[in-house]
C-alpha cells in the first residue's frame, strides 16, 4: 500500500468528522475548524515520512571502508565528529523521527566525503614519514658497527651483527608494504619497527660505552706500573747520591787508625 493511498484512508474520515463538527458549531468555528485541519496535516506528514533507511546504509557502508583505511589513525579528530553523528542518526531513525533523520544523513554526507579526501591524503604522507624513521634508524644502528666498537664488544659483537641485519630485512618489508598501497600496515609496523631499532641503538652504544671505560680503566693501571719501573732506577740513583756525603765521614771515621794508648 503506498503513502499515498494511506494518506487518503486517514485524511477521509477526519475530514468529515471536521465537516460535521463545522455545522454543529456553524460559522464561528471556521478558525478552529481550519487550525485542526493544519495541525492534522502536519501530524499526518510527519508520520508518514520514509525513513532514510538507502542514505544511512550507504553512509554506514562508507564508514566502515573508511575506518579499514585507518580513518581513527590518520583523521581521529574529523573520524569522531562523523562517527557521533552516524550514531545520532541511528538513534532518530529507532525513534521514527524519520524526517530529522533524512536531514541529519543529508548533512553527514559532505563530511564523509571530506573525511575519505583527508584520510587518503594523511596516510600516504604519515605511513611514508614513519617507514622514512624507521630507515634513520637503521642507519643509526650501522653506524655503531665500526671495527673498533665490534672489538670493544668481544664476544657480543656477533649478536649485534645478527640484530641489525634482522633490522635491515624488516625495514625492507616495510617499504615493500608501503609499496603495495597498505598504508595502514606499513605505518603500524615502521612505527613499532622504528621503536624497537632506538632501543637497540641505546642499548649497544651503552655497552660500547662500558666497553670503552673498561680499557681505558685498564691502560691507566698498565701506564702507571710502567712509570714504577721507568722510575726505580732513578729513585735509588738519587737516594744513593743523597746518602754518600753522610756515608763518607762515617766510613772514613771507621777506617782511620785507632791513636796509640799513652805511657803511663
Amino acid at each position: 500500500m503506498s503513502d499515498n493511498f494511506s494518506f487518503f484512508l486517514v485524511i477521509t474520515p477526519i475530514t468529515r468528522q471536521f465537516k460535521s463538527l463545522f455545522k454543529e458549531f456553524g460559522a464561528m468555528s471556521i478558525k478552529h475548524f481550519m487550525t485542526a485541519v493544519m495541525l492534522g496535516s502536519m501530524v499526518l506528514y510527519v508520520g508518514c515520512a520514509k525513513p532514510p533507511t538507502e542514505k544511512a546504509n550507504a553512509l554506514q557502508s562508507d564508514l566502515k571502508s573508511i575506518e579499514a583505511k585507518g580513518a581513527q589513525v590518520f583523521a581521529p579528530a574529523e573520524y569522531d565528529q562523523v562517527a557521533k553523528k552516524m550514531a545520532e542518526l541511528q538513534n532518530l531513525m529507532g525513534q521514527k523521527k524519520n524526517r530529522m533523520a533524512t536531514a541529519l544523513a543529508d548533512s553527514i554526507a559532505p563530511q564523509m566525503a571530506a573525511l575519505k579526501a583527508t584520510v587518503d591524503n594523511n596516510s600516504k604522507s604519515m605511513s611514508q614519514q614513519a617507514v622514512s624513521a624507521a630507515s634513520g634508524e637503521l642507519g643509526k644502528f650501522k653506524a655503531l658497527l665500526t671495527p673498533e666498537n665490534m672489538k670493544l664488544l668481544g664476544e657480543g659483537a656477533k649478536a649485534c651483527q645478527a640484530r641489525c641485519a634482522e633490522f635491515e630485512s624488516k625495514v625492507n618489508e616495510v617499504q615493500n608494504t608501503l609499496s603495495s598501497g597498505d598504508l595502514l600496515n606499513a605505518y603500524n609496523n615502521a612505527q613499532q619497527l622504528a621503536g624497537q631499532i632506538a632501543a637497540a641503538v641505546q642499548d649497544d652504544t651503552q655497552k660500547i660505552e662500558q666497553a670503552k671505560a673498561k680499557e681505558a680503566e685498564k691502560a691507566a693501571k698498565k701506564g702507571k706500573g710502567k712509570a714504577a719501573v721507568k722510575a726505580a732506577p732513578k729513585a735509588a740513583a738519587k737516594a744513593a747520591v743523597k746518602a754518600a756525603p753522610k756515608a763518607a765521614p762515617k766510613a772514613a771515621a771507621k777506617a782511620a787508625p785507632k791513636p796509640a794508648p799513652k805511657k803511663k
